[in-house]
């Protein structure tokens, strides 16, 4: 048997080899290593090769690309495109803006010569980062250059550098500023330098930052020597979120007399704001066109300093604890009151007396056109006679604990406008829980959906376009599908659970309350 049939027959059976024959597989293994090792610099030297002439094919691309035709014009219009998509701009290189430096030299010119994509900026403070932040943050602010800008940065640190440096970076040109900080760290305002000025300042937002959403702590220290939003000459917006008891947000520097919006909210389950305290702002928001608050009506006192009147007032939200809010209304005058919205919370069965309302439409003589009562319990009577002072009503949204009756229904099925309730009303909102469905389907009748198409007598009201209803889980909603048909806009709220009765408080309610736009 010669070499190669000795190799083959070694290759393709399992006869342990011989001394000599181990031997020449030994030199066999040497001599093709060799090879592999020539041939594998050989392909590493053409990989080499490769890339270098795949580089230059797409550089060689990139001279004929339309992309290299663009004008700068039409790229900067299309980086306008990229950062308005963006929710939350803040320092992240693999988003606009940041990521159109990083293109080409070119398009990183056209970004950096666009102040406006700079404007927005949040900023998430962390621990041990102050610096790193700061260094981040000036550059990205200097390329607004003389554009003013928005900022909101949000930190769990309780160390004051963690943000106070942030405000030391032009605050002249901030317009919009959002702190979300721990809940005494408002203390350190007073540490900024008293060069800091916030003259274009627009709109504040503040609330804390409770890493804990059950930790109820005292929060919104704000002592009286922070003065620094009172001189903010163009401030009109502010939004606070209040989370001690007994706070009074009155004793706020804040230039209360230029305000155009205010919402003074509270996190669930914490505590309202005291009347007299409301009073005491409202008495200096003489310009307030929006307001939002959470009202404590457990004690309120006679107010002895005379009529309350805001003569440019057209929305008005309030929360309200006590059967007895409404009359917080009382000595007031909203001449511009264009919509309002009452909400108990929480829910109760107890009745709202409604009385204050009328006495301030009549003091007022406004022009209500929403109104939305939310949770409360009302003698029905009442609330008829209510809505009787306000014809005008376009959006109404009535969801009771106690649902609306048969003389309510009755009322709206009216449809001859000489004395029809809510003449006017196109978007409706109320529980379908508590009352039977023919009462609304007749109501649909009168306002727009007759059963007769050929009713020679067509209603003097208006149509109702939109309805919304509070409903059951298993609600079947085929029941209105030839409203649909023929035009009804129909939004169904389900509940998963319903609290009926003060007592059943353990239960659920998700009837949401109305947004209006």
């Amino acid at each position: 048997m010669d070499q190669n049939e000795l190799t083959n027959f070694l290759l393709q059976s399992n006869v342990p080899p011989s001394e000599t024959e181990s031997k020449h597989f030994r030199e066999l293994i040497r001599t093709e290593e060799a090879k592999y090792q020539s041939i594998a610099v050989d392909v590493e030297a053409l990989s080499e090769q490769r890339q270098v002439i795949q580089d230059q094919i797409q550089a060689y691309k990139n001279v004929v690309s339309p992309a290299r035709r663009l004008p700068p014009e039409t790229v900067a219009d299309i980086f306008r495109l990229c950062a308005a998509i963006e929710n939350e701009i803040f320092p992240n290189p693999l988003a606009a803006p940041l990521l159109l430096t990083q293109i080409c030299s070119g398009w990183r010119q056209v970004a950096l010569q666009m102040p406006e994509l700079w404007t927005d900026l949040y900023f998430h403070v962390q621990e041990n980062a102050t610096e790193e932040t700061r260094n981040l943050a000036k550059p990205w602010i200097e390329r607004c250059r003389h554009h003013t800008f928005s900022m909101n940065i949000q930190s769990f640190d309780m160390l004051p550098d963690s943000f106070l440096d942030l405000l030391t970076i032009r605050p002249a040109m901030i317009t919009l500023l959002e702190l979300e900080i721990p809940h005494d760290a408002l203390t350190f305002l007073e540490k900024l330098p008293s060069e800091v000025v916030f003259s274009n300042l627009q709109a504040l937002a503040v609330r804390p930052s409770v890493q804990n959403p059950d930790l109820e702590e005292d929060w919104l220290l704000w002592p009286a020597s922070v003065r620094v939003f009172e001189s903010a000459s163009k401030l009109e917006y502010v939004t606070m979120t209040i989370q001690v008891e007994g706070f009074n947000p009155a004793l706020l520097h804040l230039p209360w007399h230029q305000l155009k919006e205010l919402s003074l909210n509270k996190p669930p389950s914490s505590f309202h704001i005291p009347c007299n305290s409301i009073r005491s702002i409202l008495r200096k928001c003489t310009f307030l066109e929006q307001c939002v608050f959470s009202l404590d009506t457990r004690f309120i006192e006679e107010d002895l300093n005379g009529v309350i009147t805001l003569p440019h007032l057209e929305s008005l939200a309030i929360t309200i604890n006590h059967n007895f809010g409404t009359h917080f209304f009382e000595s007031m005058v909203f001449p511009q009151l264009r919509t309002l919205t009452l909400f108990v919370f929480p829910p109760a069965g107890f009745p709202v007396d409604l009385q204050p309302l009328a006495d301030l439409q009549q003091a007022s003589n406004f022009t209500l056109t929403r109104l939305a009562l939310i949770y409360m319990n009302v003698d029905q009577e009442v609330l008829l006679e209510v809505l009787r002072l306000m014809p005008s009503l376009i959006d109404a949204s009535l969801t009771f604990v106690l649902g609306l009756d048969e003389v309510f229904f009755s009322a709206l099925k009216d449809n001859n406008s000489d004395t029809a309730l809510l003449p006017c009303l196109s978007t409706f909102t109320t529980d379908c829980t508590s009352f039977p469905l023919p009462n609304l389907q007749a109501i649909l009748e009168s306002r727009g959906y007759p059963s007769d198409l050929t009713t020679s007598n067509p209603p003097t009201v208006a149509k109702l376009q939109s309805l919304t209803l509070v409903v059951e889980v298993n609600f079947d909603q085929s029941v209105f599908e030839n409203f649909v048909r023929r035009g009804l806009e129909l939004t169904l709220d389900r509940l998963i659970g319903r609290q009926k009765t003060p007592e059943s408080e353990s239960e659920e309610e998700l009837t949401p309350e109305p947004q209006f736009e």
